[in-house]
């Protein structure tokens, strides 16, 4: 072999190991890491492969710049999928097996490749179902009557068929959240005034709760903590445009429908026992809408379960805050053991337990308060929102001092 084939030859694995980065990279992004746990798990992933590299990712973007003789960089525009849980543990066990060398490179792009081409685990009628309990589940902790239980149920499985079809009418468009608050409100309120009476607000708020940005607020704040600047302050302003474009489709609703409002109707008090009946099974909704795999749902579950259980006691004794910063805290602590026993992610378990915990109704509310020219009352629920989602950002923080994951997922 002469001096320049080596030269190519080495030239070549290096483009191989770059675009491989890049990709890592990307599908991370794809399956909803947060930046800091992005940017740690590529920089360890790199120096495996013998690369310097730096990572600086932001929700719309992602930046590489490589350190191997000439200094190169790459700019790459990217957009957030849905998360799915299960693929980003595949994904995970094969950038293990690359960081190990178990693999060669290009059976390492084959194995991404298939993971991001292999299909949903849950067909969509279920996800459609799950999206219709899961709306349901959110009602009964927002004081709503049987009443409004079932018409959120109802407005959540079409608001899931709506996506669908959007998503095949004009993808990218963006269309989503204002048609299904518009469409939810006024439906709310035409069952209200024509139907059997119901509190609409909150129907209209559950049916409305697997598209507010809770979730998009609590990274943020995360990010914001660890110093991720850039990242936390792009995902906030994000999660801001997302309630506002809902309050948008509310508003339009509840000003075109203002003479179908009958007189406030107050939800009927739902027995003690049906909410925790939700808190039982909102998992299990939340692990089909988020693609996890079957052998993780006990732990899923159990990490939910046992998160919400110590926000509601500690919430019920201490105050909102309290609840949110120890229930955050039993999740991620929960969640680090989980990753610490089977070698796994972290974020499995933790995204579906902390979503019952975020603060997404509050933002709603507080606009939807604005709507009502009800200033005082906005600022009051804005303000609460923001210590709320700071305090399960820190509750997260804590547990990870505590005990911390093996992994950066």
């Amino acid at each position: 072999m002469t001096m320049e084939t080596e030269i190519d030859n080495a030239a070549l694995d290096l483009e191989k190991k770059r675009a491989l980065l890049i990709r890592a990279a990307e599908l991370l992004h794809r399956y909803g890491t947060p930046s800091h746990r992005l940017e740690g798990v590529m920089k360890r992933v790199s120096r495996s492969l013998g690369i310097e590299a730096d990572f600086l990712y932001t929700p719309t973007s992602l930046f590489v710049s490589f350190q191997h003789e000439e200094r190169r960089a790459q700019l790459m525009r990217v957009d957030a999928g849905p998360i799915e849980l299960g693929k980003l543990a595949e994904f995970d066990e094969a950038l293990e097996r690359l960081e190990r060398r178990q693999c060669t490179l290009d059976e390492s792009a084959a194995e991404f490749r298939q993971i991001e081409t292999a299909p949903h685990r849950f067909p969509e009628w279920l996800v459609a179902v799950s999206t219709a309990v899961a709306s349901a589940c959110a009602t009964t902790f927002l004081g709503g009557g049987w009443a409004e239980l079932a018409i959120a149920a109802m407005l959540g499985f079409l608001v899931h068929g709506l996506g669908l079809w959007l998503n095949w009418l004009a993808p990218g468009e963006r269309l989503l959240e204002v048609l299904a608050a518009f469409g939810c409100a006024i439906l709310s309120l035409l069952v209200s005034r024509f139907i059997f009476p119901l509190d609409d607000r909150v129907a209209t708020l559950g049916s409305l709760i697997v598209l507010l940005p809770g979730l998009s607020v609590t990274i943020a704040m995360t990010e914001l903590a660890n110093r991720h600047l850039s990242s936390g302050v792009s995902r906030l302003a994000g999660a801001g445009v997302v309630f506002l474009t809902l309050a948008v489709g509310v508003a339009l609703a509840w000003r075109l429908g203002a003479s179908l409002r009958p007189a406030e109707v107050t939800a009927t008090t739902l027995p003690a026992l049906v909410k925790y009946v939700a808190v039982f099974i909102a998992p299990f909704c939340f692990i089909v809408l988020f693609q996890a795999r079957i052998q993780d749902w006990l732990q899923i579950c159990s990490v939910a379960w046992l998160g919400f259980l110590a926000a509601d006691f500690s919430q019920q004794a201490y105050g909102a805050e309290w609840g949110a910063f120890l229930g955050a805290s039993v999740i991620g602590l929960l969640s680090n053991i989980y990753a610490r026993r089977y070698n796994r992610p972290s974020l499995i378990p933790q995204i579906p337990a902390i979503l019952m915990l975020v603060p997404g109704s509050l933002g709603y509310l507080s606009v939807a308060a604005f709507i009502d020219r009800q200033g005082v009352q906005g600022v009051e629920t804005a303000f609460t929102m923001s210590i709320v989602a700071v305090a399960l950002a820190g509750g997260l923080i804590t547990a990870n001092v505590v005990c911390a994951p093996k992994r950066f997922l």
